[in-house]
């Protein structure tokens, strides 16, 4: 059984994964872990900008990284943003999202970006 507690990942209890940030949100899917984390603007300066920047990720529960979602290729904005949040629609697709001016749908075993969609 696995828990998650601020950033940490612990399977039957010992620690797995320690993410740069507080774990927004999390799926199980098919044995992986799906997690998206929020590095604060204080602490941004102690990590990669991988880490800031594919802020979500899929984690087997040895806390080997599978894959982290990439950014689409085309932004609109002046600036490299990071995903704001993680969510999975009524018929069992992934998205995320800047929380305003796109999402991305991802395939859930590979990271692979499937469609995305500007808002603005």
């Amino acid at each position: 059984m696995y828990s998650i507690d601020a950033n940490t990942v612990k399977w039957e209890n010992k620690l797995i994964y320690e993410a740069p940030g507080e774990i927004k949100s999390h799926f199980n899917h098919q044995g992986n872990l799906i997690l998206h984390y929020k590095v604060h603007n204080d602490d941004k300066v102690k990590f990669s900008t991988e880490e800031i920047v594919r802020n979500i990720l899929s984690l087997d529960f040895n806390g080997n990284v599978i894959w982290r979602l990439k950014m689409p290729e085309k932004s609109t904005l002046p600036f490299q943003p990071n995903y704001q949040n993680l969510r999975m629609d009524d018929e069992g697709c992934f998205w995320a999202g800047d929380g305003a001016a796109y999402e991305n749908k991802f395939d859930p075993n590979t990271g692979e970006i499937l469609e995305s969609v500007f808002t603005k």
